[in-house]
C-alpha cells in the first residue's frame, strides 16, 4: 500500500508520501523514497505501485523534460505516448505518478489516463 498526497498553496506545491514497500501482505521496508526531484528541482513527482517499474518510468519521463526543453505539458504528452505505445513500457505497473511545477499538476495513472486536477490538494492511495 502506498500514500501519496500533493498539496498547492500560495504559488507553492508540497508532495509527500509514506514510503512503505510491501509485497503481498507483508511489509519490506517503511522509509523508501517515493517522491523524487525532476529537472534540476523544478518538478516534483511521486508514485504508488511497483517500485522498480517506477523507477523505470521516472527515468524515462525526466528524459523527456529534458527533450522538451523543460516544458512539463509537452514532456508529459509525449511520456504518456511512448508509455503506452512501447510494448515493453505498456507491461510496467507504476499505478500512479503525480509530476507538480509551482503552477500546475499532472495525475497519471495506469492506463495513462492524464488529468489537470483543479484541485487544491491531490491524494492517491493504491
Amino acid at each position: 500500500m502506498t500514500t501519496i498526497l500533493s498539496v498547492r498553496r500560495n504559488g507553492k506545491v508540497v508532495v509527500g508520501g509514506d514510503g512503505q514497500v510491501s509485497l503481498g501482505n507483508t511489509i519490506l521496508k517503511g522509509n523508501a523514497r517515493k517522491v523524487r526531484k525532476l529537472n534540476n528541482g523544478t518538478v516534483i513527482s511521486g508514485f504508488a505501485g511497483s517500485t522498480a517499474d517506477a523507477f523505470t518510468l521516472l527515468d524515462i519521463f525526466e528524459q523527456q523534460i529534458k527533450t522538451c526543453n523543460g516544458n512539463l505539458e509537452k514532456a508529459v504528452i509525449a511520456f504518456c505516448k511512448l508509455w503506452r505505445t512501447d510494448k515493453a513500457l505498456r507491461r510496467l505497473e507504476a499505478m500512479t505518478a503525480f509530476y507538480c511545477y509551482q503552477s500546475i499538476s499532472f495525475l497519471i495513472y495506469l492506463v495513462v489516463h492524464i488529468l489537470v486536477p483543479l484541485w487544491v490538494i491531490l491524494y492517491v492511495f493504491s
